[in-house]
């Protein structure tokens, strides 16, 4: 399978989330905390994607005050960016 992204069909983040509801929703934790720049863009053109973020966010915000919207999404987006100039400027 294929972990790829836009390696899936519309409605997955990739092939391999295909394989069966649990992969799916693993998966879509899995690129909110490593690639939420990415996963934003997504939602934007995906209604469904969106609806999963939606939903695993909810249910984290509701396991985990501290997992909301405002500060811990917008908290990690900002430090993926830093992290990305950090590289940057290696080069």
């Amino acid at each position: 399978m294929n972990l790829a992204p836009h390696s899936g069909p519309p409605g997955f983040v990739c092939a391999y989330a295909t394989a069966h509801r649990m992969e799916d929703k693993a998966m879509v934790f899995a690129m909110l905390f490593s690639t939420p720049k990415y996963m934003a863009d997504m939602c934007e053109k995906d209604a469904i994607v969106a609806a999963k973020v939606a939903m695993l966010k909810a249910q984290l915000h509701e396991y985990c005050a501290d997992v909301s919207e405002q500060v811990f999404w917008n908290q990690h987006a900002m430090l993926e960016y830093a992290e990305q100039r950090a590289t940057w400027s290696k080069y």
